[in-house]
């Protein structure tokens, strides 16, 4: 049986403020120094915030570096949006 795959849909545009993570600033900071993230200001995009979530659990459990765990993230980011794209291309099957 083919598995299921469970979309969550969030509005890409939403903004929360960066003090509101409870995140040491210079995590934030070297995220964003390394691509990882774009925040604009004292603000970030609720997708960002899963992207920084991820990552720190690629680290905390697999032991990945950050390099390693920022191209996983994106690798698997890929991915859904590829499968997005199929699905919607066989109608929804």
């Amino acid at each position: 049986m083919a598995p299921e795959y469970i979309h969550c849909h969030i509005d890409s545009g939403e903004r929360v403020s960066l003090c509101s993570l409870e995140l040491d600033p210079r995590v934030i900071d070297l995220f964003e120094r390394h691509g990882i993230i774009e925040a604009e200001g004292e603000m970030i995009r609720v997708v960002e915030v899963l992207r920084i979530k991820k990552v720190l659990r690629l680290k905390k459990f697999f032991g990945v570096n950050l390099a390693g765990a920022a191209i996983i993230v994106d690798l698997l980011e890929r991915l859904e949006k590829m499968q997005e794209e199929i699905e919607r291309l066989q109608g929804g099957r």
